[in-house]
């Protein structure tokens, strides 16, 4: 199989993985839901991870996405300092975390996507960082399919040190997604964490 010919396979089976598992999520009833959210933030709460981290780089809650804005009230409450991303240029891919110092002080992008209104940009690489990582679908090995605009992968390409966790429902996870390493790349960034309203994955490990 030819480079372009397997990239067309990987691009049309993470398209396809999207499809499946964002038609599932989008069906969880609202109920369900505040439930999952719940039993996340409880999770996250207990995990040395937040408690040691000082700093929070997080994802603000769009659509069906795992509930992020009462992490963001709790993390302002310990006195936590918050960062959230913001699209700095679309067509590359790029984006910056940008300093929330109220979870209200936002204000939408052109894709209707809450963003910070402040200007302090997250500039550093900090040991007591934890960055909480959105997307589609996961893998119980912690391989990621995001949504396709390679912004993570990208972000954090250039910038280490934070802790990596993400979370979403547990309809999201698989056990995996094929046995050849067709789906995700070497670019792909993998958590070091996953989360769901079931159990902490971490290393290929349940907890």
């Amino acid at each position: 199989m030819s480079g372009s010919a397997g990239k067309d396979r990987q691009k049309e089976a993470k398209a396809r993985i999207r499809r499946e598992v964002l038609g599932v999520r989008d069906a969880l009833g609202d109920g369900d839901r505040r439930i999952f959210d719940r039993l996340i933030r409880e999770r996250l709460f207990e995990l040395p991870e937040w408690k040691g981290s000082q700093i929070i780089l997080t994802y603000l809650s769009f659509g069906s996405e795992a509930d992020t804005r009462e992490i963001v009230r709790k993390a302002l409450s310990k006195g936590k300092r918050v960062f959230c991303p913001r699209i700095t240029d679309s067509d590359r891919g790029e984006m910056v975390f940008v300093r929330l110092r109220d979870a209200e002080d936002v204000e939408k992008n052109r894709m209707g996507i809450d963003e910070p209104a402040g200007d302090e940009v997250f500039a550093q690489d900090a040991d007591d960082a934890l960055m909480i990582i959105p997307g589609v679908a996961f893998s119980a090995s912690l391989e990621r399919i995001g949504y396709g605009g390679g912004y993570y992968d990208r972000y954090l390409a250039g910038h280490g040190g934070a802790k990596r966790l993400a979370i979403c429902y547990e309809c999201q996870v698989r056990e995996s997604f094929d046995n050849k390493g067709q789906i995700t790349g070497r670019f792909d960034v993998r958590p070091e964490m996953l989360l769901t309203e079931k159990r902490l994955y971490r290393n290929d490990r349940h907890g």
